[in-house]
């Protein structure tokens, strides 16, 4: 029995390989699809969130040959990157072997933003070689909390401390908890480099402070960008101890007299009850000798 799961296991495996290997038939209407969506920055950015959360787990990070499945395509390879948008759309949307159909769990939007975002790595090397649109390590980041709004302001500058006038920067905000930082929510800048979120039940410590994290949610493309600091969103208020009052679970001195009479007096029963128990015991075996001498 044992060996036969094996056997089963390696020819799943092969035949995963097998269907993955297999060459893509795409029709040429297919080919010639155009994308019908602007390739804007904010199509762009959509598009590597829906690969984060679908694709890379098998293809692994464009162009860095890291696929978790050894069949799977690098999307950022030279290879890949020749083929036509269509093409690519196509494979998104129907699938094959072990790659699954995206086309009832993508809408077409979001596919074809996922073409712009793969399209977008043809110029991922210029960009890093120090071309016009190399933003690596070059913002920086400054927020305020407005009290009148219940809002954390976040503003994106360059080094010298001017806005950043190009829209769509993903600013994600964090707030410090036990287990690590929470995310409470991300917000794309607009032409002022201006990035503003609501705040909307946020627990805060005895002093009406929180621990605010905002970062840029691109590490590819701008660098490690994040700014950490301590602010006041609430009023100063006291943590009621609900073991400062009378209770069962309290302290010694915190129990009802009455409650402590009662379990000291059912207690002191048992022990009582026990002890008559074992002397009457004890009698009994004494008659008992006597009699038979």
């Amino acid at each position: 029995m044992k060996y036969n799961k094996i056997t089963l296991l390696l020819f799943g495996f092969l035949f995963i390989a097998y269907t993955s290997q297999a060459q893509w038939k795409i029709p040429e209407k297919a080919k010639k699809s155009k994308n019908p969506h602007e390739s804007s920055d904010t199509h762009i950015s959509s598009g590597k969130k829906i690969y984060a959360s679908n694709c890379k787990s098998c293809h692994g990070d464009p162009g860095k040959a890291n696929a978790l499945l050894p069949t799977a395509t690098d999307v950022g390879s030279a290879d890949y990157l020749k083929m036509k948008d269509g093409s690519i759309y196509y494979q998104i949307t129907e699938g094959m072997g072990a790659m699954p159909s995206f086309k009832k769990s993508l809408s077409d939007e979001e596919r074809w933003s996922l073409v712009s975002y793969i399209r977008s790595l043809a110029n991922k090397e210029a960009v890093e070689e120090g071309g016009d649109e190399n933003m690596l390590d070059k913002l920086s980041l400054k927020f305020e909390f407005d009290k009148a709004s219940n809002s954390v302001k976040a503003s994106v500058t360059d080094k010298s401390g001017s806005p950043y006038s190009k829209a769509g920067v993903p600013v994600a905000f964090l707030v410090k908890r036990y287990f690590g930082q929470m995310k409470i929510g991300e917000i794309e800048t607009n032409e002022s480099g201006l990035a503003t979120l609501k705040l909307v039940d946020i627990k805060t410590d005895e002093k009406g402070n929180i621990e605010l994290s905002i970062k840029i949610n691109d590490r590819d493309k701008y660098g490690d960008v994040k700014l950490t600091q301590e602010i006041t969103i609430g009023e100063h208020r006291h943590f009621k101890n609900i073991l400062e009052e009378r209770a069962l679970w309290g302290s010694r001195a915190n129990i009802p007299w009455w409650m402590l009479f009662l379990y000291v007096g059912i207690t002191g029963g048992v022990w009582v009850a026990i002890v008559y128990v074992i002397l009457q015991i004890k009698k009994v075996k004494k008659l008992g000798t006597q009699i038979n001498t």
